[in-house]
């Protein structure tokens, strides 16, 4: 009997211990940046940070990291923009979200930021093959819409999660940036391509044994119907060392977002949509450095379009 107290109070001081676990930030501040702006925030503590973080996590990643203390991970990426206000901010995120959720399910909520418009979506996602909450922050800085990601289990999760890692994305600095104001200007569209038909943006790579992988947007501004993967392959050209590099696909059935997006870039875009696809490169043996560069003849603007990735 009285062994039976005993385990009986055991059971219960683990029980009201778990119920009862601290949240609070971590005092170090973690940077990220991205054409030449760079930003702060704390991570809930607990969090570890991942230094392979576009491998383990996406491929447009700037920053990634674990929870020790659950199976929860998050990362974070950015895109080019001016300042949005907050209505041009839920109206651009919730069309870009449609694509992957049932955005009309849920209820956003707008806040800021110190200066900049912010919104979350909490959602329901798969990660790892694990359905997660996903809980998903966007912030129009000055320079960059910046997204945070937090998947975190569906079982076992705890308002003070929740809440700690709504003051984590609310700890988001806008550090100062290299470029000029003039130079910022530039650097917006600096991986943006623009035709009379249609608008790609770059949104991340990544270097996967022997494949790469570039994810891009797509924007038709034509009237007809298009093929995403036809017209990167007519308006790209992709080299390594001077050497042309083929089309290839990833066949990694694990990957469930590379395998979607991959099938996406052949489906039909229609007029006045956008789409988040990839394409996927075969590499050489030689290691040599790898050149992004459009048809000057068919881009719209002066300055021609060029990004190298070294290897």
């Amino acid at each position: 009997m009285k062994q039976m107290t005993q385990l009986i109070i055991l059971c219960f001081f683990l029980l009201t211990s778990v119920g009862c676990q601290k949240y609070d930030l971590m005092n170090e501040e973690e940077q990220f940046s991205t054409d030449g702006s760079s930003f702060s925030f704390r991570l809930p503590s607990g969090w570890q940070v991942e230094k392979d973080y576009k491998e383990v996590f996406n491929e447009a990643a700037l920053f990634g990291a674990e929870d020790t203390n659950s199976r929860s991970v998050m990362f974070i990426r950015a895109q080019k923009s001016e300042q949005l206000n907050e209505q041009q901010l839920v109206t651009q995120t919730k069309t870009a979200l449609k694509q992957y959720y049932l955005v009309d399910e849920v209820e956003e909520e707008t806040f800021q930021i110190a200066n900049f418009s912010a919104v979350y979506y909490p959602l329901k996602s798969v990660y790892d093959n694990r359905a997660v909450w996903l809980d998903n922050y966007f912030i129009a800085t000055e320079t960059h819409v910046v997204e945070f990601l937090f998947y975190r289990p569906r079982q076992g999760g705890t308002e003070g999660q929740q809440e700690i890692i709504r003051q984590s994305v609310e700890t988001l600095k806008q550090l100062e940036t290299t470029a000029s104001s003039e130079e910022k200007r530039e650097e917006i569209t600096e991986q943006k391509v623009t035709t009379d038909m249609l608008s790609i943006q770059l949104t991340g790579h990544k270097i996967q044994g022997d494949k790469l992988i570039i994810r891009y947007v797509l924007t038709n501004n034509s009237e007809k119907q298009l093929i995403p993967l036809k017209e990167w392959e007519e308006l790209m050209e992709v080299t390594e060392a001077e050497s042309l590099l083929d089309i290839t696909k990833v066949t990694d059935e694990s990957d469930s977002e590379l395998t979607y997006l991959q099938e996406r870039s052949s489906q039909r875009l229609p007029a006045g949509d956008s789409v988040e696809t990839v394409v996927v490169y075969e590499l050489q043996q030689d290691q040599g450095d790898i050149t992004i560069q459009a048809d000057e003849q068919r881009i719209n603007g002066d300055k021609p379009v060029v990004l190298k990735i070294e290897r």
